[in-house]
């Protein structure tokens, strides 16, 4: 029977090349969530030309890596919603999930 250490996971966390896997992971992540939401931007809008209110941020703290979507309404972005607001109870087509954190962290830029 295999007996590991009681610190061995905190060793192998705090290991240089663990770290640098988890940021290189991250940013390739976050390099295809920028994609995925950049073809997502296809609908137009009642706003300037180009705009669409969505950004990828990411973030590394000690041996935490985030890739985080900032939206309006992130949530209804991936995940899709059904009509609310001024479209709430009309005959509109609910808007599609975009999954774009979702594909990206499943290595999918489409």
């Amino acid at each position: 029977m295999a007996k590991v250490f009681a610190n061995a996971n905190g060793a192998a966390e705090r290991h240089v090349d663990t770290q640098a896997a988890i940021r290189r992971e991250n940013r390739s992540l976050s390099r295809r969530a920028r994609r995925n939401l950049a073809a997502a931007n296809t609908t137009s809008r009642f706003t300037a030309e180009g705009y669409f209110p969505a950004d990828i941020d990411t973030t590394e703290e000690g041996v935490e890596a985030f890739t985080i979507l900032h939206a309006p309404n992130a949530m209804a972005l991936e995940f899709g919603h059904s009509p609310s607001g001024f479209f709430a109870g009309k005959d509109v087509k609910s808007s599609a999930p975009a999954h774009i954190l979702t594909k990206a962290a499943f290595g999918s830029a489409k």
